[in-house]
């Protein structure tokens, strides 16, 4: 790995925008400012995409990238080997004219960079600079030639598989911060990332999609991005199939390479891991099937072949659906319908009261409805089995699946002016043919 600050920056960029022609692919990862954990709890089973984007904008307008990590895979045409050019670059936002940005720091996660030997000092004093392309339209001289941006742009013009974890965070950072102010609209963000980068894999969602594959090797219990690398360095993860390929470190990034140490949560790290376990799931999913005899290497070409069907997709945590399609349509929610639970007393209902009186562990989220009403999702179907089979015997609680039309404002509206419309002769039938209409009955 070689460390990247503003001091050596202009010297590295025409080899590192070479890398980037060269690659077969190239991997990212970004530790910001601001709490992953905090993140993370403020997404739930209720948001609409639209509105867990805008959860997403908020994020990246607050916080700041301050370190972004960018791995380069080059194949030896010799070899049945991949070397990796990985530079960890240390950010700091330009200071120009009128544009002095203001960003959040979170004392949690000033800890949790701590705690990975995070180097403030080079965040603050050896930052390299940038603006996107909105703040350098603003000004009359091209202040971007000498920061970060030069790279986002080499990225962009490569047209090159970009690969990350878990990474709609990062997209949405390096849009804010390189390329323009996230737009108000989700569908407008979807066709700009996909116009900058046309081939995109998340290997968060890659490794969901290939789970038969890799429990069947019986390799990995969890799909996490330490917990994927461990697997495929371990000895069983080495040799789990023939003509696996190799990965090394080329001769100016040996900090990864000495002793086998791991640096987690260090940008450059993580971005070199990402490609790593890119390579090693590509190779198990091309040798699925494959009889030993039969088993030889396996050209890049017939890897990103093998991935048509997963690229563009990249993976949401706790969402109404699994992942967002950058090319297309998103996918149909997946999820269970949401469990309405009332008191059978009328009595009022809160979130202690239903902590108290649930025996399920299951991890849910929770809207109050009314003060006897109360909303529940959960992630998968077997969770919303477990849940309404303990509430179907409970002496206090009762639940049944949520109803748009019945539980509602817009849909009670709807039946408000069906009974002011049609009169009370007509709301049975009328109320029946909307239900069948909304697949409730």
């Amino acid at each position: 790995m070689v460390e990247v600050t503003v001091y050596n920056f202009s010297k590295l960029l025409p080899t590192i925008s070479q890398l980037i022609k060269d690659s077969c692919f190239v991997s990212i990862d970004t530790e910001f400012t601001g709490s992953a954990i905090d993140y993370v709890h403020s997404m739930n089973l209720f948001d609409t995409m639209e509105e867990r984007f805008n959860k997403l904008k908020s994020l990246a307008q607050h916080f700041l990238i301050c370190q972004i990590g960018l791995s380069a895979f080059i194949k030896d045409q010799r070899a049945n080997t991949y070397v990796t050019h990985t530079y960890n670059f240390h950010l700091f936002p330009s200071v120009c004219g009128l544009h002095d940005r203001r960003f959040s720091m979170q004392a949690s996660n000033v800890e949790f960079l701590r705690k990975h030997n995070f180097d403030f000092n080079k965040f603050i004093y050896q930052g390299i600079p940038y603006l996107n392309d909105e703040q350098e339209a603003a000004y009359s001289r091209n202040v971007a030639d000498l920061g970060f941006t030069c790279v986002f742009r080499e990225l962009v013009k490569s047209k090159k598989p970009l690969i990350g974890h878990n990474m709609l965070v990062d997209l949405c950072l390096v849009y804010e911060n390189f390329y323009r102010s996230l737009p108000d609209s989700y569908k407008e963000f979807k066709h700009n990332v996909h116009q900058l980068f046309p081939l995109i894999i998340d290997t968060k969602q890659l490794s969901f999609q290939l789970r038969k594959p890799l429990e069947s090797y019986d390799l990995l219990e969890f799909n996490g991005l330490p917990e994927l690398y461990e697997a495929f360095t371990s000895a069983k993860g080495k040799s789990v199939v023939l003509f696996m390929p190799d990965v090394v470190h080329a001769r100016d990034c040996v900090k990864y390479s000495n002793g086998g140490k791991k640096y987690f949560h260090e940008a450059g790290f993580d971005a070199f891991c990402v490609g790593f376990v890119f390579l090693k799931l590509m190779h198990l999913l091309a040798m699925n099937g494959v009889k030993s005899s039969q088993a030889r290497p396996v050209p890049f070409s017939n890897y990103l072949k093998l991935v048509e069907c997963f690229v563009n997709k990249v993976n949401v945590i706790r969402g109404p659906i699994h992942y967002v399609n950058f090319d297309g349509v998103d996918p149909v929610a997946a999820r269970p319908k949401w469990i309405m639970i009332t008191t059978r007393n009328g009595s009022p209902l809160t979130s202690d009261i239903l902590a108290k009186n649930m025996e399920n562990r299951v991890y849910m989220d929770v809207q109050q409805a009314s003060s006897s009403k109360m909303i529940i999702a959960v992630a998968s179907l077997k969770q919303a089995d477990e849940i309404m089979g303990q509430l179907s015997s409970h002496g206090l609680l009762h639940g049944r699946y949520y109803s748009w039309l019945w539980d509602s404002p817009s849909g009670q509206e709807i039946i408000w002016w069906t009974v002011l419309l049609t009169g009370s002769a007509g709301i049975i039938s009328t109320t029946a043919s909307l239900l069948r209409w909304w697949n409730f009955v």
